[in-house]
């Protein structure tokens, strides 16, 4: 920790040190959130009821395709304005997505109602289980709505340059959904306290960004005068790439889920999920700190000042050595004592079969998480597309893949599913750290090519 620190004080300044800082801080407490969650929902619910939940969390992660790719768009122009000191252009751009996703939550809500029982048929779902999904999926639509809109508040925080104060919120809001939920478990009231707890978080969140964002500037939440036609369309030519790769990564996720839902049974979920989430987490510990070099590239592609290409080439430089010298050792760790940490961490919950899912996941993550310093800078650069065809590379490599095994080897398990997502994981960070070096990189190391994406 002491070496991180000291890269971060050395290369960045004061601000962009806090929410690099807050990312690896507070993913850290998401996982210990993690670590305590499944054990406890897995006494509570067992495998299938906890499968059935994770099916509806699927369901409100695939709605976030109605936003347009809005939250990551608003982001980045937030963070533009915010450059130029031009606060009325930031207001402009998260009133303009608030209404916005609002209809979008709406579109989905009606989506939901309409293709209840076609979702239900689609993970073949049958008897408690069903019923069960089609109770919550008319919920899961209104809570979408809402959802919705806090990701924009999310989204402009981040703009703004407080990501360390999103980060936070949302640690705080994790454990709150997390004690609600096990609470209401305690007594006795099932898969509805999961709901009650994820409902009680997101009010919380709700309150805290409001309370931010006027601490910020003095957002009028209702001047509908700010809303305008060209700032949709800048929002939309942006989003238009990030919807693109949120569609491929949203349909890939539930893809895996029906996969093993039909082919090898409800009950195989969770050990899908709790070996795909903890391998994330893991990511997420240096992922989370690089995620903030894309708004602070934003800025300082908006001011055009020929100094910031030194400060654009030490993040770049930094998030690589946190990368190796930070978690390359973290995943070796995981790697070698998994049967152990996964062991003591489940106890009477724990399955073999999720030993082996979690260690081939492992690799295909951190081979992910090699690519990430390269993603957040194309994102920054405009170089959206980039990271659009990283995500159809994963998704085709995935896909394909499982297609073979199921049709042509007539069988599939949960250790080949695997193989095959961290293959694509793979080929999507191969393809992203190539265009990192064709688009990029020569405008940081003089010398290395033509320039493209400044």
């Amino acid at each position: 920790m002491k070496l991180i620190l000291r890269l971060l004080s050395t290369f960045f300044g004061s601000q962009l040190r806090k929410n690099m800082i807050s990312g690896v801080l507070t993913t850290g407490i998401n996982m210990l959130v993690s670590l305590v969650s499944y054990p406890i929902y897995l006494h509570y619910l067992g495998y299938e009821t906890l499968g059935v939940w994770m099916i509806l969390i699927t369901i409100i992660s695939m709605s976030q395709m109605c936003t347009l790719g809005i939250g990551p768009a608003v982001t980045k122009l937030v963070a533009e304005e915010y450059g130029k000191n031009d606060m009325t252009g930031v207001q402009a751009y998260i009133i303009t997505a608030l209404w916005l996703v609002t209809i979008a939550g709406v579109v989905s809500f009606v989506g939901l109602l309409f293709f209840a029982h076609a979702i239900v048929e689609l993970f073949r779902l049958h008897g408690e289980n069903a019923t069960t999904a089609l109770q919550f999926l008319p919920l899961v639509g209104l809570l979408n709505i809402y959802v919705f809109q806090i990701n924009v508040f999310s989204s402009g925080l981040s703009g703004l340059g407080r990501m360390d104060q999103a980060n936070y919120r949302n640690c705080v809001c994790r454990v709150v959904a997390l004690a609600t939920g096990v609470a209401l478990l305690w007594w006795g009231f099932g898969i509805i306290s999961l709901f009650a707890g994820l409902i009680a978080s997101y009010v919380l969140m709700h309150i805290m960004s409001m309370i931010l964002l006027k601490q910020i500037y003095h957002f009028s939440f209702t001047d509908f005068k700010s809303i305008k036609i060209e700032r949709f369309r800048e929002m939309v030519k942006f989003g238009s790439g990030v919807l693109g790769s949120s569609l491929v990564t949203l349909f890939l996720n539930p893809l895996n889920k029906i996969i093993i839902s039909r082919y090898i049974g409800v009950g195989a979920i969770p050990i899908y999920e709790i070996a795909s989430s903890s391998t994330m987490q893991i990511r997420n510990l240096i992922e989370s700190a690089i995620r903030a070099i894309m708004p602070a590239v934003s800025r300082m592609r908006s001011l055009g000042v020929p100094d910031n290409m030194q400060k654009v080439k030490a993040i770049y430089i930094t998030s690589l050595r946190l990368v190796w010298g930070f978690g390359a050792p973290i995943f070796l760790v995981f790697m070698v004592f998994a049967p152990y940490i996964l062991k003591f961490w489940l106890h009477q919950s724990f399955t073999g079969m999720i030993v082996p899912t979690f260690q081939i996941l492992l690799i295909g993550t951190f081979f992910s998480l090699l690519s990430v310093p390269a993603y957040y800078m194309l994102m920054g650069c405009h170089g959206i597309t980039h990271c659009f065809f990283s995500t159809v590379i994963q998704a085709f490599i995935n896909v394909v893949s499982a297609l073979v095994m199921i049709f042509m080897l007539r069988s599939i398990n949960i250790y080949a599913l695997a193989v095959c997502v961290a293959l694509s994981h793979i080929g999507a960070s191969a393809y992203i750290i190539i265009q990192m070096r064709r688009c990029v990189t020569p405008n940081l190391f003089p010398g290395r090519g033509d320039a493209q994406a400044f």
